[in-house]
C-alpha cells in the first residue's frame, strides 16, 4: 500500500519540480515583443506618463524589442526607470509570453512650494522634491511668502531640515497634520510664511485670515478653531470676521470687518 502511495504521488513531484525549469528555459529563449508600462496614479493625478517611462526604457541608445528576453537586464532596467524622481518605486519583470511589464508607482505630493526665489517645488510624504511641472495642477496646499529650499536640498533631490532651516520642518509637520484631518484637508488652501516666519492660513470657506503663529501646539490650535467653526461662525456668519488669531495659548481672538 505504501508502495502504490509512492507511485501515485511522483508523477506530481516531478510535475512540480521540472514545471519551473522548463517555464524558465521557455521564457529565456522567447524574444521580447512588447513592453507593457503600468503606472499607478497618485491621489492627486497622473504626472508621469507611460510613454516617458517607454522612452527612457527603448530608445535608439537601448533596444529591447525583439532582442531574446532572458538577456534583458531586469536590474539595470529598474536602476534607470528610477532615475525618474517623481516615481517612488518600480518593478520590472518578463512573462513567458515575451512581454517585458514594468510596474511603477507615482510619488504622492502633499503641497506645492513657491520660494521667495520664484522657483516652483512639489513635496511628497516623504520629504521628496518633485519638479514643478506646467500644466499639472494637483489640488494642493500652495506654500508662499518667506520661504526657501536650500541648493543642497534641490540637488539631492530631498529635504535637508539642518540646512533648509527650522521654518520648513515647522512647515512640513503643519501640512502632513492637515493632511491627516479630511476636514481641514478640504478647508485650508494656502499657507503664507510672513517675515517672522509665522503661519497665516488661508481657507477655501470664509473670507478671513487665520493666524496660526509658529506652527507649535497644532493639535491644540485646530482644536480650538473646529470648535469655533462649530458654535461661533453659524451663528455669526462666516464672513463676519477679518482675523482669527490663534498665536495666543488657549483663546482665539478676532478681528470683525
Amino acid at each position: 500500500m505504501k508502495r502504490l502511495r509512492k507511485i501515485w504521488w511522483t508523477p506530481f513531484v516531478l510535475y512540480v519540480i521540472l514545471t519551473p525549469a522548463f517555464m524558465s528555459e521557455r521564457v529565456y529563449n522567447t524574444s521580447c515583443r512588447k513592453i507593457e508600462v503600468a503606472i499607478k496614479d497618485s491621489l492627486t493625478g497622473m504626472f508621469v506618463t507611460g510613454d516617458a517611462v517607454f522612452s527612457l526604457v527603448q530608445n535608439d541608445n537601448n533596444r529591447i524589442l525583439g532582442e531574446m528576453i532572458g538577456n534583458v537586464n531586469i536590474e539595470e532596467i529598474e536602476n534607470r526607470v528610477m532615475q525618474i524622481r517623481e516615481l517612488e518605486c518600480a518593478e520590472v519583470y518578463r512573462t513567458i509570453d515575451g512581454i517585458l511589464h514594468i510596474d511603477a508607482d507615482q510619488r504622492d505630493p502633499i503641497m506645492r512650494i513657491m520660494t521667495n526665489y520664484g522657483n516652483n517645488y512639489f513635496i511628497d510624504n516623504n520629504g521628496i522634491i518633485i519638479p514643478y511641472k506646467e500644466g499639472y495642477s494637483p489640488r494642493l496646499i500652495i506654500i508662499s511668502g518667506n520661504v526657501s529650499i536650500s541648493d543642497s536640498s534641490v540637488i539631492s533631490g530631498s529635504l535637508d531640515f539642518t540646512r533648509s532651516g527650522e521654518t520648513l520642518k515647522r512647515i512640513y509637520d503643519l501640512v502632513s497634520f492637515i493632511r491627516e484631518d479630511i476636514f481641514w484637508e478640504s478647508q485650508i488652501e494656502q499657507i503664507w510664511v510672513t517675515e517672522k516666519r509665522e503661519f497665516e492660513l488661508i481657507p477655501r470657506v470664509g473670507n478671513h485670515l487665520i493666524r496660526f503663529g509658529r506652527g507649535d501646539n497644532i493639535d491644540g490650535k485646530f482644536r480650538n478653531l473646529e470648535a469655533f467653526y462649530r458654535n461661533a461662525l453659524p451663528l455669526a456668519g462666516w464672513d463676519s470676521y477679518k482675523v482669527i488669531n490663534l498665536r495666543y495659548d488657549g483663546q482665539i481672538v478676532c478681528k470683525k470687518r
